[in-house]
């Protein structure tokens, strides 16, 4: 990632009755020169990277989670409180109730929120170098045969277990292991262990898809 890269915001509002995206399109560089809003814990976490592109992508990510908190609570963005120190974003009362995720991957930012337990995950297209041999290992029951070298379909599986792991607390190698349902559009939303998923594919290289608990 470029110094002068646009990076992909994706905002997650699911305080509604569906859960709805808007694409923001910024600056790295932007973003970048207002890490003065964050925390110090938050600076600290972006500061530990060692590779400098994680380093800006992280950074930009935690700016991009308190803008979006900052317009869906009507507030500064600076003025966000989250319980510190915690490796998952958790807000202080008097907005506790509202449950907050946080995901980044190389060009895109993607940040969630609702009244319900949520997870968040974004993902680049083709960044696995042999899915057939991941899902294989670590899917469920009869999705490796399902993704037949599609990195759609490999992507969006793996973002949906992803964002179920942080929504429901369980291990990722769980979470992986949970078959989603084979014969489906993820794209109009589907249930499955005891939460609600929708996915997007964003653009052409990237798959996002949050999941929020119902049971």
């Amino acid at each position: 990632m470029t110094a002068d890269a646009a990076l992909h915001a994706l905002i997650v509002d699911a305080r509604g009755a569906a859960p709805m995206l808007r694409v923001e399109v910024q600056q790295l560089p932007t973003l970048l020169g207002r890490t003065h809003i964050l925390s110090t814990f938050e600076a600290g976490k972006g500061a530990r990277m060692i590779a400098a592109d994680s380093r800006a992508l992280r950074l930009a990510a935690h700016v991009v989670k308190r803008d979006a908190l900052g317009v869906a609570l009507g507030m500064a963005p600076e003025a966000v409180a989250f319980e510190e120190p915690l490796d998952r974003p958790r807000l202080l009362p008097p907005h506790e109730a509202l449950h907050v995720s946080l995901s980044h991957t190389k060009g895109a930012v993607a940040v969630a929120f609702g009244p319900r337990a949520i997870g968040v995950d974004v993902e680049t297209l083709g960044r696995s170098k042999d899915p057939d041999a991941m899902a294989k290992r670590f899917f469920g029951a009869g999705e490796a045969e399902r993704i037949a070298g599609s990195p759609f379909e490999f992507a969006w599986r793996w973002c949906a277990k992803e964002a179920l792991k942080k929504a429901a607390d369980i291990d990722l190698f769980a979470a992986l292991a949970l078959a989603m349902p084979l014969d489906i559009d993820p794209q109009q939303g589907f249930s499955a262990h005891g939460a609600r998923f929708k996915v997007w594919r964003v653009g052409a290289a990237h798959v996002c898809a949050v999941a929020e608990m119902i049971a």
